[in-house]
């Protein structure tokens, strides 16, 4: 199966509710083929969610300021910024590519899947090598020196994704700087070198929170497939059990160094969801699906377990 094989393809919509009055300007953002994360930074917008970049997308966030852009439209003003709980669900139209279609015909209205972390959670499309893709597990273990280049050469998507790895097979070489955009926080990390510490320190610290959470999902999905009786699916970035038991499992609690600067957020999450399917249209070779998920579900997730077991 096929996903996402262009960016209309793969459509999503933002559900939210929130209360009237204040001083932040709440707008409704389409994108395309950019990620939120990208649209956060150059615009100073904070978004509820993060939607994929390869997609058409609409979602919500609140500004502290007007943002004069055709792809913002202002909805009112809001007490506040928006936030995760905000979001009453996602909607999404997606069409499915290089698969059996007939098994499609007798699609479920509604599915029950093993809620695991997809792949944007972990800000990688390839396959991961355990908890030694993650420069958070080397910091707690106190191998500063492998978090250093573990940080600067796994993850990424798309052309970042290429750039790692490039700079994994010439990890040592002196000219490496040069060779990379301004832009990458990888440039002034490895400007600090010899002092691990303060090199990590370099990381955005936006992406240090990133690391964190992503480093505690992949240990909440490894501990969920160790309670889970039926066979190993397998994602872009790994493989994991399904018929997993309904229950609420918390993330591993992680005490990281005062110098990193970042603090593991506590929390607990469903191991079972629930998927609502509006439609299924089957086609000689495509199948189109219109669902909705609970907030902080993994529509990736959903289709390709959608896919292992109709």
């Amino acid at each position: 199966m096929k996903l996402k094989t262009t960016a209309q393809d793969f459509s999503v919509i933002e559900h939210i509710d929130m209360p009237s009055g204040g001083k932040y300007f709440l707008y409704k953002v389409k994108k395309c083929n950019v990620s939120s994360s990208v649209l956060a930074r150059k615009f100073n917008i904070r978004f509820a969610g993060m939607k994929d970049s390869k997609s058409v997308s609409v979602q919500y966030g609140t500004s502290e300021q007007i943002i004069q852009n055709e792809d913002f439209v202002f909805v009112k003003k809001v007490p506040r910024h928006i936030r995760s709980t905000d979001i009453i669900s996602n909607e999404f139209k997606v069409v499915l590519r290089d698969l059996n279609v007939s098994r499609y015909k007798r699609c479920p209205k509604t599915y029950s899947f093993t809620n695991y972390f997809g792949e944007q959670r972990f800000w990688s499309a390839t396959p991961l090598e355990g908890v030694n893709s993650f420069f958070v597990h080397h910091i707690l273990s106190g191998d500063f020196e492998r978090a250093v280049k573990t940080a600067c050469t796994h993850g990424g998507i798309g052309v970042a994704a290429r750039r790692r790895r490039e700079l994994k097979k010439k990890w040592g070489d002196v000219n490496i700087i040069s060779k990379l955009p301004e832009r990458d926080w990888v440039r002034k990390v490895i400007s600090k070198l010899p002092d691990h510490k303060l090199s990590l320190q370099q990381i955005p610290l936006i992406d240090r929170k990133f690391a964190v959470r992503a480093y505690q999902a992949y240990l909440w999905n490894r501990k969920v497939s160790g309670l889970s009786k039926g066979r190993l699916v397998e994602y872009s970035y790994g493989s994991f059990r399904s018929n997993t038991p309904r229950k609420t499992v918390p993330y591993t609690d992680l005490i990281l160094p005062s110098w990193y600067g970042v603090e593991a957020p506590a929390g607990d999450r469903e191991t079972v969801v629930t998927a609502d399917i509006v439609s299924c249209k089957v086609r000689r070779e495509t199948v189109k699906l219109h669902f909705f998920l609970p907030r902080g579900v993994y529509a990736t997730v959903f289709l390709q377990q959608l896919d292992a077991f109709i």
